[in-house]
């Protein structure tokens, strides 16, 4: 609108100006329009002007003014002309400028109109999608079910995944070449830097070397090995699993489970409020009757460490004897539990065979089944005392000095 206006109004006083400047009136043209263009900056009364001016210059302001508000009603496309009429003022005096109050008069109009025109236009479209709303809800869901599809195929693809054996007959799961999903995000989807791995849980008819169905395991191994990533990895294949989704393994069979937990390793000793509520869990766990398979992290490190076995080797016992729980238990307290247990458990170890040309630990994170490794801290050790500076290796050097002495003894 106001482009428009604008547009007419410029139009409108070059009109005149020409028109004036070119007519061979009594009085010079250009001296006309030095007059009217005065006017304006001195508060001359234009109706005083009009005494003076010959009649042809009326003519030519009123025709030019016609013209432009012509121009104004062609532009904006209007239903009636009248609402163009008077939006210049017959004034004599240049510029001509439109009337604010008639501007913004038009303006209400044209808005009206747009808000009817635009309501009239939304209830003819929703009256004709009425007719369709089935098949456009169908249309929705077709998309939707492709996006989902699209989206976990995409997923699958990006991550190498792909679709496991369910049944709810077995309690237990087991797995080929399992890559973490973390770990492989970690480095950039590089799959030659992410090392695959094998396990088993439960009675699972995939056959492993050394396993015999048992649903107790604790996972022994070296520091860094991976056994805790090995716990995140067999989560993750479960909770794909349950959820009907593509997991992270070239195979895959799992039963379905009611429950699954997570222990996550301690910070630090418990206070004795939170080591009695820990406690209690472990013991509900144990007692209740729903199919499920728990993880723990290292729970020895919540309390002392003779403690912790004693603890762990009872509720052990009780695990074994609830035939609907899987547990993997990650300890590096593997052999004294062994010792203080009845339960028909399995232990399986993740070692390291030293290190590397860059010190870093040689480890194959595949677990090795019925075998107990040794967390290998010499090796770490080792590592520190040959990347250390003198005189902090000096330390190093006497620790791995009495690791020597015990061997010897």
């Amino acid at each position: 609108l106001y482009s428009a206006v604008g547009e007419a109004e410029a139009l409108l006083n070059e009109e005149i100006k020409r028109k004036i400047g070119s007519s061979a009136i009594t009085i010079d043209g250009r001296q006309i329009l030095k007059i009217l263009e005065s006017a304006k900056e001195e508060s001359i009364d234009p109706s005083q002007l009009r005494n003076y001016l010959p009649e042809e210059i009326t003519e030519i302001i009123y025709s030019s003014i016609d013209t432009a508000e012509s121009k104004l009603y062609e532009i904006l496309n209007l239903d009636e002309s009248y609402w163009v009429e008077e939006i210049f003022p017959r004034t004599y005096v240049l510029p001509i400028e439109a009337n604010p109050a008639k501007v913004k008069e038009l303006e209400s109009k044209i808005r009206r109109d747009y808000n009817i025109r635009k309501y009239e236009l939304i209830r003819q479209v929703a009256y004709e999608l009425k007719r369709l709303k089935n098949a456009i809800q169908d249309a929705i869901n077709c998309f939707f079910e492709l996006d989902f599809y699209l989206t976990i195929g995409e997923f699958s693809e990006k991550y190498d995944l792909n679709p496991p054996i369910v049944d709810t007959k077995y309690t237990g799961i087991a797995f080929t070449e399992a890559i973490n999903l973390f770990l492989l995000k970690e480095f950039e989807f590089d799959f030659n830097k992410v090392q695959p791995v094998n396990y088993i849980v439960g009675d699972v008819p995939l056959n492993f070397p050394n396993t015999h169905g048992e649903r107790v395991i604790i996972l022994s191994g070296a520091n860094s090995g991976g056994k805790t990533t090995l716990l995140h990895t067999l989560l993750q294949i479960v909770i794909l699993s349950q959820m009907g989704l593509p997991v992270p393994a070239k195979k895959a069979i799992t039963g379905l489970f009611d429950q699954i937990f997570f222990y996550a390793k301690s910070q630090g000793m418990l206070d004795a409020g939170a080591f009695e509520t820990s406690l209690k869990r472990m013991a509900n766990l144990a007692i209740s009757s729903a199919k499920k398979i728990v993880c723990f992290d290292e729970w020895e490190a919540s309390t002392e460490a003779d403690a912790a076995a004693k603890i762990i080797s009872t509720m052990m016992d009780l695990f074994d004897k609830n035939e609907n729980t899987c547990v993997v238990l990650v300890s590096h307290l593997a052999e004294r539990i062994s010792k203080l247990t009845n339960a028909k458990l399995r232990i399986d170890g993740i070692e390291a065979k030293g290190l590397d040309e860059n010190l870093n630990l040689i480890v194959d994170r595949s677990p090795k089944f019925n075998y107990l490794a040794k967390s290998m801290p010499e090796l770490i050790v080792q590592r520190l005392y040959k990347l250390s500076p003198s005189p902090m290796n000096e330390i190093f050097k006497r620790i791995l000095d009495k690791f020597k002495e015990l061997k010897e003894e």
